[in-house]
Formats: C-alpha cells, structure tokens, sequence
C-alpha cells in the first residue's frame, strides 16, 4: 500500500500531528487529526482509516485505545516514550518510540497497514514491541 491509497487517523501532539500530516500529504496520503477523544472515535467510525496513531503522551490514549479495540480497530500504532516488554498485550497494538521522525513513522505505518509483519518491517528491528 502506497501513503496515496492511506487514510491516517493520528491522535496525540499538535506539532507531532501535524509533522506527520505534512509527510503524509507530500505522497497523496491523508492525516486525521481531531482535537479531543470523542471526535477522533467519530472520525474512525465514519472514515475507516488504514492505520491509527496513537501518542501515548495525551491524557486520553489509554481510554481511546480500549474504545478502539472494543471495535476491533486496527492495527493502532502506540508511540511511546519507553519501549517496556512487562507492559500488557493488546491485539493488533504496535508500539515504537514517540521520537522516531515522522517519516519513519510513516513507514511503520505503512508497512501496518498494508498487512507486513511487524518483524518484516524496518523501523520496527531496533524499536519495535508488539504489544498483542
């Protein structure tokens, strides 16, 4: 899967978001980015996005993760600020470090989307956690 045929939703940092989007755009890619939990749960359920991004730094992640699963939202990318293993699973939740460049989250991205294996993935040899 191209970023043309991608359809993102990305919730978290402002900045961070719209990095991403202005990425994504450069390829013909589309980057959601609603301001609090309730529209961003709207605005999967209305837009079926590809992939979600989720930044584990916003107050609601936690919460919007689990109203996502409930749905069986994926997969959802979680970028976090420590890559713990003893953290709990979640099926079709992929972790990477909330540092990584919005390219490289992209990528990560669109590898997830397109049905790779996190372990045929790139970004995610040195980064990556499943945590599902």
């Amino acid at each position: 899967m191209t970023l043309q045929d991608m359809l993102i939703l990305y919730i978290g940092d402002n900045q961070q978001g719209e990095d991403i989007r202005a990425a994504a755009e450069l390829d013909g890619g589309y980057v959601y980015l609603p301001d609090h939990m309730t529209q961003a749960l709207g605005m999967y359920i209305t837009y079926l996005p590809n992939v979600i991004i989720v930044d584990s730094g916003v107050s609601y992640s936690a919460e919007v993760v689990i109203h996502l699963r409930s749905v069986d939202a994926r997969p959802i990318l979680l970028l976090v600020d420590d890559l713990q293993p003893a953290q709990p699973r979640i099926d079709g939740v992929y972790a990477l470090s909330r540092y990584t460049p919005a390219d490289e989250i992209l990528e990560a991205a669109r590898h997830l989307a397109s049905g790779h294996s996190p372990m045929q993935t790139p970004i995610f040899s040195n980064g990556y956690r499943r945590t599902g």
